[in-house]
């Protein structure tokens, strides 16, 4: 189904180029490789296309970097759900806060099926209305405010230590550190190219259907391997 808030000016249609240098058709169609292989388990839809699409051919206007930034991202996902660090829980709450936070909700029709596969299955997450970190669950709370310090530049040594006592390492607690920023990144790149956003009313929807069973909660999501390792 397509969920698309607002199609501002500023977000422009990026399509196949036709005439990169050697070099940069390689990152190009590495580029179109990783836009193929998907962005979750998400049904939704930004102006008729799969979520990510029209985010992932923005970036690739640079073809050099798109391909940088997008094998980061892979080495970040490597890490999550290894021992001693982040979570898929953990991952998608970040992106639930920075949306959520800000009055942008670019990323949350890729994200929220994810977020609620990475809690228990029989609890959904909950409406958008009054949102300000208190409506997490009380096990989440703790999260909210460490994502919110990194993105701030607040996080405290009090902070520091009880991550390293959550995720059990200093190491995924740093690693963590890199998908905050990373997802921040990605959060103000769509905000800035005014990339389409679910409405409010779908996104209730959304979560209403998770908890009365009409949406399914999707299976466990595992990062897709890296697209031509050749670009």
């Amino acid at each position: 189904m397509t969920h698309c808030f607002r199609r501002p000016s500023g977000c422009q249609n990026f399509r196949r180029e036709l005439h990169f240098e050697r070099t940069r058709r390689a990152h190009f169609d590495y580029m179109m490789e990783r836009i193929n292989i998907g962005f979750g388990p998400t049904t939704e839809e930004v102006d008729g296309e799969p979520y990510g699409g029209p985010h992932f051919r923005a970036l690739s206007v640079s073809p050099p970097l798109a391909v940088q930034l997008s094998k980061f991202g892979y080495a970040v996902m490597s890490r999550q759900g290894q021992p001693q660090s982040f979570t898929q829980h953990d991952h998608e709450m970040i992106d639930l806060v920075l949306p959520l936070d800000s009055g942008y909700w670019a990323l949350l029709a890729g994200h929220t099926p994810c977020r609620n596969r990475g809690r228990d299955s029989d609890r959904s997450d909950k409406g958008a209305s009054g949102w300000d970190g208190t409506t997490a669950y009380e096990d989440e709370r703790e999260v909210v405010g460490f994502i919110r310090s990194v993105r701030d530049g607040a996080v405290t040594d009090n902070m520091w230590s009880r991550m390293m006592e959550r995720i059990g390492s200093e190491r995924g607690v740093v690693e963590y550190v890199y998908l905050i920023c990373l997802l921040i990144f990605h959060h103000r790149f769509c905000w800035r190219l005014a990339a389409a956003e679910m409405t409010r009313d779908a996104f209730d929807r959304m979560l209403s259907e998770f908890e009365d069973g009409t949406r399914p909660v999707p299976h466990p999501y595992k990062a897709p391997s890296q697209a031509n390792e050749n670009a």
